[in-house]
């Protein structure tokens, strides 16, 4: 039996995810035809990464990842190396299989445009677990991120099978509609490739220099007036935040340059703490 032809074709867009969240070249490579039998997988244990079909449909799917290899590619996205896969790591990845299904599910929409993933779920497997599951058939794939290579699994059930094999041969004609990508669809899924990255380059983005905050009753806010004293949650020591886009990337100190209040930047957000960011 061989892999489902929408499937094998959608797989190569997931290295638009690797170059938006890693902003490192990426590329999804598969090279066998063939689906074999799970019983076949050879990894011992791993991390599993899986979803169901929205809607309560039959169907399941699943990417089985090496530990080993999961920490060194959230290392990547976080900018730390650690031989144990640590929360702050699982976190990182979990973002990554976020993005992996939701731009896999980008592409099958072009075939059945109501088809939709569940949000993936984590765990730590055995082998001897993993059989117990409704997983018939896998493939292997390779996640090539600049010269390092990372072999997973891609796991199906017969019915997830049985989905893609009937999606058809020839993409539904998009309308010009679905063109135009709402704030909350961006959230599944990144769109920029390496070759697609100079087009946004010029883009402005908003920034802004946030020295603090404080909550204030309305009956305050109108008392007050020229000489008032507002106290902001920060103290006179602390660096203040830059602020791009309505997110804080920098930390640093207010300095004049030439009569003009300045920023100089002392510390940049942490890639880890950035991830975290795109869940707000």
């Amino acid at each position: 039996m061989g892999i489902p032809k929408v499937l094998k074709e959608a797989l190569p867009y997931l290295e638009e995810v690797i170059t938006g969240l890693m902003m490192l070249k990426g590329e999804i490579i598969v090279e066998e035809d063939e689906l074999k039998e799970v019983v076949d997988i050879p990894l011992d244990e791993g991390l599993l990464a899986k979803v169901g079909v929205e809607g309560g449909d039959p169907g399941e799917a699943a990417v089985l990842w090496a530990k080993e290899d999961v920490a060194k590619i959230a290392g990547k996205i976080i900018g730390m190396e650690s031989e144990e896969l640590t929360d702050e790591l699982k976190d990182a990845f979990s973002e990554l299989m976020n993005q992996f299904w939701g731009r896999l599910r980008l592409e099958l929409t072009k075939y059945d445009e109501q088809f939709n993933f569940t949000q993936p779920e984590m765990e730590d497997i055995t082998k001897e677990d993993l059989l117990l599951r409704s997983y018939t058939k896998f493939f292997p794939a390779k996640m090539k991120i600049e010269e390092d290579e990372f072999e997973f699994y891609f796991l199906l059930d017969d019915e997830m099978i049985n989905r893609f094999e009937s999606m058809g041969e020839e993409p539904q004609e998009e309308d010009a509609s679905t063109d135009v990508v709402t704030a909350e669809e961006q959230k599944d899924y990144v769109r920029v490739s390496g070759e697609k990255l100079d087009m946004i380059l010029d883009i402005e983005l908003p920034v802004a220099v946030s020295l603090g905050k404080c909550k204030m009753r309305i009956k305050d806010v109108l008392k007050l007036g020229p000489g008032s004293l507002i106290e902001l949650d920060r103290s006179a020591e602390d660096y203040v935040d830059l602020v791009v886009n309505g997110k804080v990337i920098a930390r640093g100190e207010v300095v004049v340059v030439e009569s003009n209040f300045a920023l100089r930047i002392r510390e940049i957000v942490s890639k880890a703490e950035r991830i975290k960011g795109l869940r707000k």
